[in-house]
């Protein structure tokens, strides 16, 4: 837990888009591209879930995705996409964010200032969510569902159910844990100035 609160905080000090990429990943336990490539569209009607259509989501399937408090957060504090659908863009939503490299070797550098970590990967934020979830009592395949993996044999035959209320505790469980509600999120502003975006990929309406 030590190591992912100094994620944590690095990607606090990030600010958007990939602090508060880095964020949601901590938060949800989602895949690299599911966050990067999330829109406007994928926010339920009263915001508190992210629906990933199955055409974007490894599965097949729709993921729902439940928004604990602190991720709601993180999303409140994010400005609204300009120029297209993209929640995540350096180009007011016209394109999805993408220089995934970079990204984390600029967390890392900012982790590393407060003393060097071993290294890791983003997909090990998802084990770590598992392994932690489960630490704080959270059942097995409620943890599955929380990462999008297809629940098998028996459970794969008999379990229609989607669990969402399940799954909506557990990662607020996990939220609780990993930020506290004494931590405060500052609004952002645009990284960009309009002058720079590259206006052949704006829409044209």
């Amino acid at each position: 837990m030590e190591e992912l609160r100094r994620v944590r905080d690095a990607a606090s000090a990030m600010g958007y888009p990939w602090g508060s990429y880095f964020q949601l990943i901590l938060l949800t336990g989602d895949r690299r591209g599911e966050w990067a490539n999330a829109q406007i569209s994928w926010l339920s009607a009263d915001g508190t879930r992210l629906e990933i259509p199955a055409v974007h989501y490894k599965t097949g399937k729709v993921q729902v995705v439940p928004l604990s408090a602190q991720a709601l957060r993180v999303i409140d504090a994010m400005p609204t996409p300009e120029y297209g659908p993209y929640l995540l863009s350096s180009l007011g939503g016209a394109k999805p964010i993408s220089g995934f490299s970079r990204a984390k070797k600029r967390l890392d550098e900012v982790i590393a200032r407060g003393g060097q970590m071993e290294p890791w990967v983003v997909h090990d934020l998802r084990r770590s969510m598992a392994t932690h979830m489960e630490r704080l009592g959270v059942a097995p395949h409620i943890i599955e569902v929380c990462l999008g993996h297809a629940l098998k044999g028996i459970g794969a035959t008999y379990r229609h159910y989607t669990y969402l209320a399940e799954k909506t505790a557990a990662l607020q469980i996990w939220a609780n844990e990993l930020m506290p509600w004494n931590r405060r999120i500052e609004k952002r502003t645009w990284a960009f100035k309009p002058h720079s975006l590259n206006r052949q990929a704006l829409p044209s309406s």
